[in-house]
């Protein structure tokens, strides 16, 4: 066994190739070794949706083939792994995108908080800056994306309406926004750590419009087109 397979061996247990892809592969890399780099890349790929870890696992697919054009010595290699790692991408994005499609569990993309407020039209560029911090904060405890809606065409109803709920008055405009979670047990857990953290208190990030005046609740998802 050469010095550089001899240090590379310990790294390339599955457990370590799953956990830390990214040291085995820097020391593939440095030795040259791009073929069994880039291997190892696809590998940690199909071993992250195992824990759930569907974006890192694309991003694994990423950095494989990524690797591909150091690869110049053999063509048909790389058309083969180039071909090979687009499949495993294409089917990476397909359990992301359409998940109840292909039998996988409920854990993507399956609980929505809505909310709607009354905000101070003067106020916009205040509530969008609010809004872009508290989504940094969302996501960080595992919200997957946060979406925030300026009102264009609400009209006014006869029994209800969205203005009516939120009891808009002349000078404010709607606002409606939702946030998308993995589960409602990911969404309980992390309502508790978002409304603790110090960068959406009152006084770091106050809130630009009533709060009084909000209304929002949590809804699971049943169709998704």
């Amino acid at each position: 066994m050469s010095q550089a397979n001899f240090r590379i061996a310990p790294l390339a247990r599955p457990d370590f190739v799953e956990c830390q892809p990214e040291l085995l592969t820097h020391h593939l890399t440095a030795v040259g070794d791009i073929e069994r780099a880039v291997t190892q890349w696809l590998k940690a790929g199909r071993h992250a949706p195992a824990r759930s870890a569907y974006t890192e696992a694309t991003e694994h697919f990423d950095r494989g083939l990524g690797l591909l054009p150091a690869l110049l010595g053999d063509c048909l290699y790389r058309s083969r792994h180039h071909i090979k790692a687009l499949a495993l991408i294409g089917a990476q994005q397909l359990r992301l995108e359409r998940p109840h499609q292909l039998n996988w569990q409920r854990n993507m993309m399956t609980y929505v908080d809505g909310f709607v407020a009354a905000v101070p039209t003067t106020n916009r560029d205040a509530y969008k800056k609010h809004a872009e911090a508290a989504a940094v904060v969302f996501k960080e405890h595992g919200a997957l994306k946060l979406v925030e809606c300026w009102g264009d065409d609400v009209p006014e109803g006869k029994l209800t309406s969205f203005p009516a709920a939120v009891q808009r008055k002349d000078d404010e405009t709607v606002v409606f926004s939702w946030i998308i979670w993995p589960s409602r047990e990911v969404r309980d857990q992390a309502m508790k750590k978002v409304m603790a953290d110090p960068r959406l208190q009152p006084n770091t990030n106050p809130m630009p419009f009533d709060g009084k005046r909000l209304i929002y609740g949590g809804f699971e998802m049943i169709v998704e087109a």
